[in-house]
């Protein structure tokens, strides 16, 4: 059953949109440190990713060390590609009406990869307006 934050909540998932826990020692540094990682990592573990769907987004507080924390940690959620430390931590999912679409604005500082922008624009593309879908990118 839910504890914490998850107690007595009416959810069916959490998309956490970026800087997911600030595991830098203090602002501006770029070394990660791992216990914070694996502290809060714990945390949502067991509050609310034992109990909902739980998918993460890449924001600019995962970059340090090429985003190799995040990369470990949420490896598993279906990116797009199939080599997302080169191109980008970027997927798309349907939750009942919604289709959530995620990309990866921090992959380059020069906007996202060819393989990423082809993508997108795919997904975008097959999206039909008009239906009881909705979509959120």
């Amino acid at each position: 059953a839910p504890r914490g934050a998850a107690a007595g909540a009416r959810f069916g998932g959490v998309v956490h949109v970026g800087d997911l826990c600030y595991a830098t020692n203090i602002v501006g540094d770029d070394r990660e440190v791992s216990e914070i990682w694996d502290s809060w990592t714990g945390l949502v573990a067991y509050d609310v990713g034992a109990n909902y769907a739980y998918m993460a987004v890449r924001g600019n507080h995962e970059n340090p060390y090429n985003a190799t924390a995040f990369a470990h940690r949420f490896g598993g959620q279906p990116y797009a590609s199939r080599a997302p430390l080169r191109d980008g931590f970027y997927y798309a999912f349907t939750h009942g009406l919604v289709r959530f679409v995620a990309v990866d604005t921090q992959h380059s500082t020069h906007g996202p990869s060819p393989a990423q922008l082809a993508w997108l624009r795919a997904e975008l593309a097959a999206y039909a307006p008009g239906t009881a879908a909705r979509a959120a990118v």
